[in-house]
């Protein structure tokens, strides 16, 4: 200690407590014997601070003036030892004593959490009740505690007196109001005071729900008082209109109905009109306590200070309480008085629980503050600090404009919309980030060029008089980004979601208000930061995530609205995904299909089975590989959607459910309550989305497990079609363009991965469309599924001439080329199909086939056929062409005798294109050549339309000119072809003889010498045909390189290979007539054939000779051996 020393002793013994505290108190100033140190410039302890209330200096300041002025940092107090002396609350010029003020820390609780006004609402003003009861409650217990006092209730004027017993009122009101009269509490004397109690029936008829208050906390607080046997109430105050009357009265009711305390005038309560004047013209307000039951509920001691009446627009500190040693207090501002309530019986027993105060009646209209309940009562000097510090801030509370009970009961029309929505937003939306790391940028340039940015703008912004704050720095301007950031940000660290580090916060947080408070690092200090900072530079990737529930459908759904930062631009997209339930009908229903498509599967399994049990019985016979693939991919489906409808139906059994608990879970939440944390907040939603996303993602995984399964289905389906070439088109038409299309598309996909390297390179930094080539190729095939697509060729960018020329390129050779050739490819199948269709003479139609198919199996099972597998085997493996019902019998098909056989064949001689009349065929021989000689027709024709298009053209001076068609490689080709015609003509020149010996027996109808004469011309073709070929190979040796006259050769041998083709066309019309046909009738019309034929070999006589000479042939005047006319007309014939 350095300074002043008043007084020291030293003691040779130890001092007792005793000792020690009669030092402290009565130790005499040396400087004033008679007062004891202690009261002339001694310590105080924490009951004895409080300032003069009376005290005025020179200039008319009181202390509260002297409070301001110190708080302001001005020195008034030191100056001045008079204010220190009257005011040491004001200018804490007083020290305190050790262990005056160590007491425990006070127990308390706020009624109400805000400033109320109060109007009168009849006689007995307002009353308000803790929200854990009802006012209907209170007055019943009020009325079944009143005491019974004959003559008080005469003096009174009451008609009701004692308990009532009204509970059966409880919730009608009226009712209630009438059992209850005016039964009201009173003390137990003869001449009651009126007025210090309120009748219990008040208590519903004033209540006002604006001002019930939350008792959770009343319990504990309460058992607190009754453990330190004292407690006090601090308030604020504000009369609204009275200007000469005493305010506030005040009336604390407990959960019996007792009035054990008010606050009015001096031995006076002054109730408002009607039934009283409304106005306290009583000078002293007084805190009065009342006794208990056991004594008569008498009227106990009060606590009296005098005041003016208050005045609107004045806040006054109102304190009021008991204290343990049974002092009843009061405070008013600076004043303060307390008196001895242990009289008559002193105070009744305090509750411990929240039954210590239930019911607050008003009278008057004043405004009132938060009233604070605390097991303590208040010192002086804390009432003194605690008005001098909150004064300020309640004179600027002038209450609600206009009142806030007017406000409830005020009805205000207003313009709404409809509530049109399907679904409702079940929890509060939320917006994720994932960030990058700041760090410098790759080209220290960059760097230089911010850092630039930065000082012109600090220089011109922060310098004075302006300000910035500390976290102005370069960083503010840009920053580079450079791997994940996973530090803390906006006081978040990020969490694992969907798998990304993401820093989570509610929507309405960053888009409602303009500041948060948050540490900026772990354990660093609380700090404002700007909400429009949560998104920079640095921010990868945002989500905002919305759950909603539709309430009709029992629809849970999640939409995500996506914002993400790729290569230097922004892209946005949204997704709503559902998480579908089936409950009640439609579960039902969803069962009642499910269980008939597991049964038809089941059915379909088995017949599968059966048919691969006939398939490997069959195996000796050869494995059909389309039999076997189909097997296959049935049992294959079939096993699979069996399993996936077990799991799809489990799913949909437990979707009600899963919908209940996150829909549940989310509602749960208390989320605009603070009893739920923040950060207890985000973790629910994020569990509840992490959860939902979870059973979405599950059921979009099986729809795509059940689209996969549908397209495999679809696709047997037009498998199935090959059943009958009538619905085949499609499989047949893909068949026999197969190979086309894979080399087609193998040139689609070169042509756009060409233009889309292209296009991304040369327009993918101005293009979104053209960004990468993936993206590229996607917009090239948008353009040619509806040209132009987004590639027009005039617009904004056709400017541009480099972009010009690329469209039209691009259009030219995508639309015009490759999807012709693709159409092309597709109508030449579709053509060979429909012509193979045409020249199958079995195909009826699919009805008539459908039911040819259905009789033909119920008769086959009648009859007890053999399988038709064997019977088709044993038909592919016969050399012979036509089979009657002894075969059948006798070849091993697997009928036990003729007349089994015979029902086969008789069943199938139904079908005229599958029968042939025994009486045209004498010789197996001609019907083995003519099946010969079909082929080598077909041969000849496909070397026509190979070598049609490559025919060589004479050019104005009647040389031919040197095109590919005259190369070797097309002499060969000719010469192959002439080859092809003698091999043809061999089985010709071999049936000739038989025709002729059938004219013969038939010489009515054609003549035999006529026949003849054709077998001589054809014979005489045939060595033309070889002179020919001699003539070839002589020419070859000589002329070898003479090229026009090796082109005029090849040219003659064309036309000569077609008057043998139209030849060969009319015999075999001429075998298939007399083969086919149940009567030879038709002989007459083959002989005016074959004598046109006959003009058509001299014809090509001519232009063999032609040939032979070194010329080009050339037609005779009719034409007779050139046009297609007289070829169509000579098949017509041969019909």
């Amino acid at each position: 200690y350095t300074g002043h020393i008043k007084n020291f002793k030293v003691f040779n013994t130890t001092l007792t407590k005793d000792q020690v505290k009669l030092l402290f108190e009565k130790d005499p100033d040396p400087e004033e014997p008679a007062k004891p140190i202690r009261q002339t410039v001694g310590c105080k302890s924490a009951s004895e601070l409080a300032d003069d209330s009376s005290f005025v200096d020179e200039f008319g300041h009181g202390c509260y003036w002297y409070y301001e002025s110190r708080i302001s940092g001005q020195s008034n107090c030191i100056r001045n030892a008079m204010a220190q002396a009257h005011c040491p609350v004001a200018c804490l010029s007083m020290e305190q004593c050790w262990g005056s003020s160590v007491r425990t820390a006070a127990v308390s609780a706020n009624i109400w959490s805000r400033q109320h006004e109060f109007y009168s609402k009849g006689s007995w003003g307002t009353s308000c009740v803790a929200k854990s009861t009802t006012p209907a409650k209170e007055a019943i217990k009020c009325g079944l505690g009143a005491p019974l006092n004959t003559a008080g209730c005469q003096h009174l004027g009451l008609t009701k007196c004692g308990p009532q017993n009204c509970t059966r009122y409880e919730f009608d009101k009226e009712g209630l109001l009438e059992c209850l009269g005016d039964v009201t509490w009173m003390t137990m004397i003869a001449t009651p005071p009126p007025n210090r109690f309120m009748p219990c029936a008040e208590i519903v008829r004033t209540h006002e729900p604006t001002c019930d208050w939350d008792d959770s906390e009343l319990d504990t607080v309460a058992a607190s008082i009754a453990e330190t046997k004292e407690w006090s109430l601090l308030f604020w105050f504000e009369s609204i209109h009275s200007t000469s009357c005493l305010q506030p009265q005040l009336r604390f009711l407990d959960g019996d109905g007792f009035t054990f305390s008010y606050l009015a005038g001096w031995l006076e309560v002054v109730i408002d009109p009607p039934a009283g004047n409304g106005c306290n013209r009583n000078t002293w307000l007084s805190h009065a306590l009342n006794g208990g039951r056991d004594v008569g509920f008498p009227h106990l001691s009060e606590a009296d200070v005098p005041i003016p009446p208050p005045k609107p627009g004045e806040k006054h500190l109102v304190v009021m309480g008991r204290t343990s040693a049974g002092l009843v207090t009061l405070q008013y501002d600076d004043q303060s008085n307390m008196d001895n309530a242990n009289q008559n019986g002193g105070h009744p027993p305090i509750k411990g629980n929240r039954d210590f105060l239930r019911v607050i009646n008003i009278l008057g209209d004043v405004r009132l503050s938060s009233i604070k309940l605390q097991d303590r009562m208040i010192t002086s000097g804390d009432i003194a600090m605690t008005r001098y510090t909150e004064l300020a801030m309640m004179q600027s509370r002038r209450g609600a404009y206009p009142p806030l009970q007017q406000q409830v009961t005020k009805r205000l029309d207003r313009e709404v919309s409809v509530f049109t929505e399907r679904t409702l937003m079940v929890a509060p939306p939320v917006v994720m980030q994932s960030r990058w790391q700041a760090s410098g940028c790759p080209w220290q340039f960059s760097d230089r060029v911010i850092q630039t940015f930065y000082d012109t703008a600090r220089s011109r912004q922060c310098d004075a008089p302006y300000m910035c704050d500390a976290y102005y720095t370069a960083a503010s301007i840009f920053q580079c980004a450079n791997g994940p950031d996973t530090s803390m940000f906006f006081g978040m660290t990020p969490e694992d979601f969907l798998g990304r580090k993401m820093y989570m916060e509610f929507l309405t947080t960053i888009t409602d208000f303009p500041i948060v408070v948050r540490r900026r690092v772990p354990n660093g200090p609380l700090e404002v930061m700007r909400t429009e900072n949560f998104l920079d530079t640095l921010t990868e990737f945002v989500e905002v995530a919305c759950i909603y529930y539709s309430a009709e459908f029992g629809i849970a759904s999640r939409l995500q609205i996506v914002f993400q930062a790729v290569d230097g631009s922004i892209e946005g997209r949204y997704d709503v995904q559902h998480l579908i339930t089936l409950t009640g009908d439609d579960l039902r229903m969803f069962w009642t299909i499910g269980v008939f498509f597991y049964i038809l599967q089941v059915i379909l399994f088995l017949d599968n089975m059966k048919n691969a049990r006939d398939l490997l019985k069959a195996c000796h016979m050869g494995w059909d590989r389309f039999d076997l693939t189909v097997i296959v991919l049935d049992a294959v489906l079939q096993i699979v959607s069996l399993v996936y409808f077990v799991i799809v139906g489990n799913n949909a059994a437990d979707s009600g459910l899963a919908a209940e608990g996150h829909i549940g879970n989310l509602q749960q939440v208390d989320w605009s309550g603070s009893e739920v944390t923040f950060e207890q907040k985000k973790d629910s939603f994020r569990d509840m989305l992490d959860v939902l996303s979870a059973s979405i993602n599950a059921n979009r995984q099986l729809d795509a497990i059940g689209m996969a399964i549908a397209l495999l289905m679809f696709m047997r389906l037009i498998m199935a079609t090959n059943a009958h070439p009538r619905i085949a088109l499609i499989t047949s038409t893909l068949t026999r363009a197969g190979s086309d299309m894979v080399h087609f598309f193998l040139l689609f996909f070169l042509v756009l991965w060409g233009f889309a390297i292209i296009g991304s390179w040369r327009f993918g930094n101005s293009r979104a469309d053209m960004r990468d080539a993936f993206t590229a190729m996607k917009t090239q095939i948008d353009a040619i599924l509806g040209p132009p697509g987004a590639l027009p060729i005039f617009g904004d960018a056709s400017e541009d001439y480099s972009y010009l020329i690329f469209v039209v390129l691009l259009h030219f050779v995508n639309f015009f080329f490759l999807v012709n050739f693709f159409l092309a490819i597709v109508v030449d199948a579709f053509t060979k199909t429909v012509r193979s269709l045409e020249d199958n003479d079995t195909e009826m139609d699919i009805i008539s086939d459908t039911c040819e198919q259905i009789y033909t199996t119920t008769k086959s099972w009648c009859l007890w056929w053999p399988d038709s597998k064997k019977i088709v085997y044993e038909l592919k493996r016969t050399d012979r062409r036509f089979l009657n019902a002894e075969d059948f019998a006798s070849e091993g098909f697997g009928f036990r005798d003729q007349e089994h056989a015979s029902t086969f064949f008789n069943h199938y001689k139904r079908h005229s294109f599958v029968l042939q009349d025994a009486s045209c065929i004498t010789d197996q021989r001609v019907a083995d050549e003519y099946t010969v000689l079909q082929s080598k027709v077909k041969a000849i024709s496909r070397t026509v339309e190979k070598l049609e298009p490559r025919t060589p053209s004479r050019s104005p001076t009647g040389h031919f000119d040197g095109s590919p068609s005259s190369s070797p490689a097309r002499r060969v080709v000719v010469e192959q072809a002439v080859e092809q015609a003698l091999e043809a003509c061999q089985p010709l020149e071999a049936s000739l003889p038989l025709m002729t010996t059938r004219a013969s027996e038939r010489s009515d109808v054609v003549e035999p010498s006529r026949l003849q004469e054709l077998l001589e011309h054809v014979q005489q073709m045939r060595q033309e045909f070889h002179e020919a070929r001699l003539e070839s190979a002589v020419d070859r040796e000589t002329v070898s390189k003479d090229r026009e006259t090796l082109i005029q050769m090849a040219e003659a041998m064309r036309r000569d290979r077609e008057q043998c083709t139209q030849l060969l066309e009319v015999a075999t019309k001429l075998l298939h007539a007399t083969q086919v046909q149940q009567s030879c009738s038709t002989m007459h019309d083959v002989q005016v054939s074959l004598e046109r034929h006959v003009q058509e070999a001299a014809s090509m006589r001519g232009a063999m000779q032609a040939l032979q000479a070194g010329q080009r042939p050339t037609s005779d005047a009719s034409g007779s051996g050139y046009t297609a006319d007289l070829a169509a007309q000579a098949l017509q014939a041969g019909q």
